[in-house]
């Protein structure tokens, strides 16, 4: 197949779930690193639910050939949606419009109902099975909802992709009937010119109110993030005689626990963490990458993940990590990083501890720029292996399911 691969690409993500947006952002960018003649042809498949969130898409709306307007056809607005606007836009009023415009749908969400789509040229996106093997975070309801979802998947589907081995190892063992061929395709984040501009870090700090040395945790209120974890272990760190501030940025809902924020807050003031714990919400992407190259640390304690782009973003910035000692942290291979058991704020707060004596300053500019020419060659690798995953999908996959 001569012609590039033409793939329908989702606008996933929004406010509640950024590292959706990150994850179209990572495809693109990572895409565009490759030769011409080896890119992708990509196009933004806007469905109804996606068009109030377009405008986060619109940094990398230069690396889309044009938008599919799905179901709803209403042209898009500038004003309201963004750079991603001014694309060519090819009405889809029906489900079968997109797949007689492109070759194949990626990545489709499986936590997201496809209707129509799974079984046939897409590919399914599973992001992890954390309902299956940490139940009591989600409902009855909501278990019951993604198990049918992801039953479909295995049984439905020509292939179903994992950001790492953890996920789809997790999936296999969960769904032992599975007949969809499954593979792993990290997504890690490339490098654009905002990791390396130029940083007023007085300025920064002073808009936040931050010291000289501060930890930081950039992770949304899921309750699965273990935010308490990490909040003993600050107040073990000042009892132990290192008071250290911390700062936590990211989206405060979590759907399934809507008072899990609120709770949040209310342990800080509890442990006595009043001027200690800042939380700082969604702040502009500029300013949360700043804010991890001046860090002491960026700490990450969660109890699970398929994923993590804060990691892998911290790692682009040269920072130490204390990270929670899960299979998917594990498989990022940070160098350096230093590990403690989940949930464990004991260790955390040691770990945090033996961290904060390296007082490591900002990453020097030498240095900066060889962990991001690092970064660029891991997301140019993910790029190479979408693109021969897709054509295999194409070529082989789809047509021997009959998709």
């Amino acid at each position: 197949m001569a012609d590039a691969l033409r793939v329908a690409v989702p606008a996933l993500g929004g406010p509640d779930w950024m590292a959706g947006v990150s994850l179209v952002a990572n495809l693109a960018r990572a895409n565009a690193l490759l030769p011409p003649d080896e890119r992708l042809e990509l196009h933004l498949a806007v469905f109804p639910h996606a068009r109030g969130s377009l405008a986060l898409h619109g940094p990398v709306a230069e690396h889309f050939a044009g938008v599919l307007l799905v179901e709803d056809t209403a042209p898009l607005d500038p004003g309201e949606h963004g750079p991603v606007a001014r694309l060519p836009a090819a009405p889809c009023p029906r489900p079968l419009d997109v797949l007689e415009r492109v070759h194949a749908l990626f990545p489709m969400d499986a936590n997201a109902d496809w209707g129509f789509y799974v079984g046939r040229r897409a590919v399914v996106w599973v992001p992890d099975v954390q309902h299956r093997l940490l139940p009591h975070f989600f409902s009855v309801q909501e278990r019951a909802r993604r198990d049918g979802l992801y039953a479909r998947v295995a049984r439905d589907a020509p292939l179903a992709v994992f950001s790492t081995r953890a996920a789809r190892d997790d999936f296999a063992a969960c769904f032992p009937d599975n007949r969809a061929s499954l593979r792993v395709l990290p997504h890690h984040s490339v490098p654009g010119p905002e990791f390396s501009q130029p940083l007023d870090a007085d300025a920064l700090r002073a808009r936040y109110a931050l010291p000289e040395r501060f930890l930081l945790c950039c992770n949304q209120f899921w309750i699965h993030k273990d935010h308490a974890c990490l909040l003993r272990a600050l107040a073990r760190l000042r009892d132990a005689g290192s008071p250290t501030l911390l700062a936590l940025t990211g989206h405060p809902d979590d759907c399934r626990f809507p008072g899990h924020y609120t709770d949040m807050l209310r342990l800080a003031r509890d442990l006595g963490l009043e001027n200690l714990a800042r939380f700082l919400g969604l702040v502009p992407r500029a300013d949360q990458l700043g804010l991890m190259r001046l860090a002491a640390a960026v700490v990450q304690p969660s109890l699970f993940e398929g994923w993590s782009t804060s990691l892998d973003e911290a790692r682009l910035l040269g920072r130490p990590q204390v990270l929670s000692d899960i299979p998917a942290h594990r498989e990022h291979a940070v160098d350096g990083a230093l590990y403690f058991p989940p949930g464990d704020d004991a260790a955390l707060a040691r770990a945090l501890e033996e961290v904060l004596k390296g007082g490591r300053e900002e990453a020097p500019e030498v240095a900066l720029d060889a962990t991001l020419e690092r970064g660029r060659q891991r997301a140019l690798a993910d790029a190479r292996t979408l693109a021969a995953l897709l054509r295999e999908a194409v070529e082989d996959l789809f047509p021997a399911w009959g998709a």
